[in-house]
C-alpha cells in the first residue's frame, strides 16, 4: 500500500459533505467509493396475457395464473427497490376490454408505466393482488389475441428512453401455446417482429403457464427468431421460477476484448461474469442535523499539528479550506525500496499496473488434465464470440472450440480486461453447449503454497505410517459421510444477513406493521439428518468415543502474573485472553485492546 507525501508539507485525504451551502468536513479512510464503480441500468418489461383463462386457478398453486405473474414482478420489484437500484420496469395487459388512447392499440393496455422503479409500483401490486377478481372486472378479458400488438408497442417504449440500459427485456407470460394456429400470415407477422427485438439488441423471453402449455407449436421458434436461443435443437423451456433467477441475477458483459491467436489473426469475443460478489445496500451519509442526505467529495488538504482525526470541524468556511487545500499534481505516492523513498505523481501511480492493452493473448495449449483445481482463485467467467468487435469472430471462434473440444486442451492465455486493470494468467476450458470457453484465473508462483511438510504426517502407508484406524472404521466414516451428503445449488442457499436486511428495509419503506423474517436456509436439517443416518449415527458416536477426545497438543500454556509484570498481556491473542478471563469468572467483553485493559485490572 504506497503512503501519500506532498512536497514541502505532510497532506490528509478528507471528505466534505454539503446541505443547503453548509459544509461538513471529515477524514474518513478511503473506501469502496473512491473506487472506480461500474453499473449499468436494466428495464424489463412484463407483457401478460389478461385472457380469461389466464384468471383461472392453477390446481398445483392454488391461485390464479395471473396472480402468479403478479407475485414473480413483486419479487423482482422488491428485490430492486431494496438495493436502490434505477432500473426501469413496466407492466402491458394484453386481451383486455380496456386499451390506451395514445397511441390507440386495441385491446393492449398499459396498467404499470415503463419507468424507474418505485414504492408506488409496489402498492399499485398489492393492492391488485389483495383482490385479483375486482381487478379482472375492471380490465376486463377479450377474446382476442394481439401479440404482435403489444410486441410493437414493448420496442416503441424502449426507444422512446433516452437513457443507456445494456440489458432490455421484454417478457411475454402467457397461457396459450397456439394462438394463431390458422393465421399463418400473423404468425409470420410476429416472427418479424421477434426478428426487430434480436437487431434491437431486445431479448425475449417466453414463460409458458400450466403444465400442458406445448412450446413445439409457436413460441419455441419465435424466442430462435428473437436471438435467444442460435437454433430449435438448443431451445429450453423458461418457467417462472427461473424467469426470476434470470432477471435477478443476469449474467453481465465485463468486457468486449479482441483474442490474438498470433502472426496478426485476431477475433472478438466478449467476457461475462457467472457470479457476482455478495454487496450489501450502500450506506447514504445523514446530516445530523436534520437527516437530510449529504454529497461527498474528496480533496487533499495540509495536515495541521494538534488535529484529531475524529474531531469534525463543521464551521471552517469554504474560503478557509480553500488555503489548505493541496492540488493533486502536487501530491506524491512513495514506496520504501533499499532505504530510499521512490516518488512517484498519481498520473504515474495509475499506470504502475498496466503492462498490456486490454485484450487476449494466446500463450498455447495444455491437456484439461493438467489443470490443478486445488490452485482455484475465483469464479470463472464465460467467453464467446462477438462478430461486433470483428467480422467473421463467429465462424473462427467456432473452429477453435470444436478442436480444443475435440483434442481435449485448454488455451492458456494473458488476460487484460481492463486499461487499468493488471495482466493475469487464465485458463480457457472449451464448453461447446454454450459455444464458449469458461476462463478460470491461474495462479502465479507466488500465489501457490508447498504443503508437502506440513501433511507428510498424514499420508499413512502399511510400513512406517499406518492409518491409526482399522478398515472397518473406514468403511463406517464412509456411510456416514454418504448418508450425509446433498446436493448442493448455490440457488437454495440464500445469505441469512443479506436477506434479513432487506426485509427490514422493505418493510420500513411499505410503512409494514411487521418484518417478515425469511427463513435462515443454511441451518441443517437435523431431523432429516437423523432419519438417514438410522443407525449409522450410534455406530459412528460409539467408534468417536471408543478413539477418546482428541487433544489440541499445539496450546501453549501461558503465565498471566509474569505477562503482566512483563506488559506483554498484548502479545496474547483474542482467544487465549477470553479463555483466561472466563476461567477467573470474569465476562470479556469488546476489542482486543478491551480484553487486555481487564486482564490489567485484574492484578491492580
Amino acid at each position: 500500500m504506497y503512503s501519500v507525501i506532498n512536497i514541502g508539507c505532510e497532506t490528509n485525504l478528507f471528505y466534505r459533505y454539503r446541505y443547503n451551502n453548509k459544509l461538513h468536513i471529515d477524514n474518513l479512510p478511503e473506501s469502496e467509493e473512491s473506487k472506480i464503480n461500474y453499473c449499468s441500468r436494466d428495464g424489463v418489461i412484463f407483457i401478460i396475457d389478461a385472457t380469461k383463462e389466464m384468471f383461472e386457478i392453477d390446481p398445483e398453486h392454488e391461485k390464479s395464473y395471473f396472480s402468479q405473474c403478479l407475485e414473480a414482478y413483486k419479487n423482482i420489484l422488491a428485490e430492486k427497490l431494496s438495493w436502490n437500484k434505477t432500473d426501469w420496469m413496466g407492466i402491458i395487459l394484453m386481451g383486455t376490454n380496456k386499451w390506451d388512447q395514445d397511441p390507440e392499440i386495441k385491446h393492449v393496455f398499459t396498467w404499470l408505466t415503463f419507468k424507474e422503479v418505485s414504492i408506488d409500483q409496489m402498492t399499485k401490486i398489492d393492492e391488485a393482488l389483495l383482490n385479483v377478481d375486482k381487478f379482472h372486472d375492471d380490465v376486463g378479458s377479450s377474446t382476442e389475441y394481439p401479440l404482435y400488438d403489444a410486441l410493437w408497442y414493448a420496442t416503441r417504449c424502449f426507444n422512446a428512453v433516452k437513457i443507456t440500459m445494456p440489458f432490455r427485456h421484454i417478457v411475454l407470460l402467457t397461457r396459450s401455446d397456439n394462438p394463431y394456429a390458422n393465421d399463418h400470415m400473423e404468425k409470420h407477422r410476429i416472427r418479424l417482429k421477434a426478428d426487430d427485438c434480436s437487431n434491437l439488441n431486445i431479448r425475449l423471453s417466453v414463460v409458458g403457464l400450466g403444465t400442458e402449455w406445448n412450446p413445439s407449436h409457436f413460441f419455441d421458434e419465435l424466442e430462435v427468431h428473437s436471438g435467444k436461443f442460435d437454433k430449435a435443437e438448443d431451445y429450453e423451456r423458461t418457467l417462472l421460477t427461473d424467469l426470476e433467477e434470470e432477471i435477478k441475477h443476469a449474467s453481465r458483459i465485463t468486457a468486449k476484448l479482441q483474442w490474438t491467436l498470433g502472426n496478426g489473426v485476431k477475433l472478438g469475443v466478449s467476457v461475462s461474469t457467472i457470479t457476482a460478489k455478495t454487496k450489501f445496500p450502500r450506506q447514504i451519509r445523514l446530516s445530523k442535523v436534520n437527516n437530510e442526505p449529504l454529497d461527498a467529495y474528496s480533496y487533499y488538504r495540509k495536515a495541521e499539528a494538534g488535529y484529531s482525526e475524529d474531531e469534525e470541524d463543521t464551521d471552517e468556511s469554504e474560503e478557509s479550506i480553500g488555503e489548505k487545500v493541496v492540488l493533486s499534481e502536487n501530491v506524491y505516492n512513495y514506496q520504501e525500496f533499499g532505504g530510499r523513498s521512490i516518488r512517484f505523481s498519481l498520473q504515474e501511480s495509475s499506470k504502475l499496473s498496466n503492462s498490456r492493452e486490454p485484450g487476449i493473448t494466446l500463450l498455447g495449449f495444455k491437456p484439461i488434465s493438467k489443470l490443478d483445481l486445488s490452485h482455484h482463485l475465483e469464479a470463472p467467467n464465460f467467453v464467446t464470440y462477438n462478430d461486433s468487435q470483428l467480422q467473421g469472430s463467429k465462424a473462427l471462434f467456432a473452429a477453435l472450440l470444436k478442436q480444443c473440444d475435440a483434442k481435449h486442451v485448454m488455451a492458456i492465455c494473458v488476460v487484460t480486461l481492463r486499461s487499468r486493470s493488471p495482466s493475469y494468467l487464465y485458463a480457457l476450458i472449451p464448453y461447446v453447449t454454450l459455444t464458449g470457453f469458461y476462463a478460470y484465473k491461474l495462479p502465479f508462483a507466488e500465489n501457490i503454497r508447498d504443503f508437502s511438510s506440513v501433511l507428510s504426517e498424514y499420508y499413512y502407508n502399511d510400513t512406517d505410517n499406518k492409518c491409526p484406524i482399522n478398515n472397518e472404521t473406514v468403511n463406517l466414516c464412509y456411510n456416514f459421510i454418504k448418508k450425509t451428503s446433498i446436493k448442493y445449488d448455490p440457488v437454495v442457499f440464500k445469505n441469512p444477513k443479506l436477506h434479513t436486511e432487506l426485509a427490514h428495509i422493505e418493510s420500513l419503506a411499505m410503512d409494514k406493521d411487521s418484518c417478515m423474517i425469511p427463513s435462515d436456509t443454511t441451518i441443517p436439517d437435523k431431523e432429516a439428518a437423523s432419519r438417514r443416518l438410522g443407525q449409522f449415527r450410534d455406530l459412528f458416536k460409539n467408534e468417536v468415543d471408543s478413539h477418546g477426545e482428541t487433544k489440541n497438543t499445539n496450546k501453549r500454556t501461558l503465565n498471566f502474573e509474569e505477562l503482566v509484570q512483563a506488559k506483554q498481556v498484548k502479545s496474547c491473542t483474542v482467544a487465549e485472553l477470553k479463555d483466561y478471563l472466563k476461567s477467573v469468572g470474569e465476562n470479556p467483553v469488546g476489542r482486543k485492546n478491551d480484553l487486555v485493559d481487564q486482564v490489567y485490572s485484574l492484578f491492580t
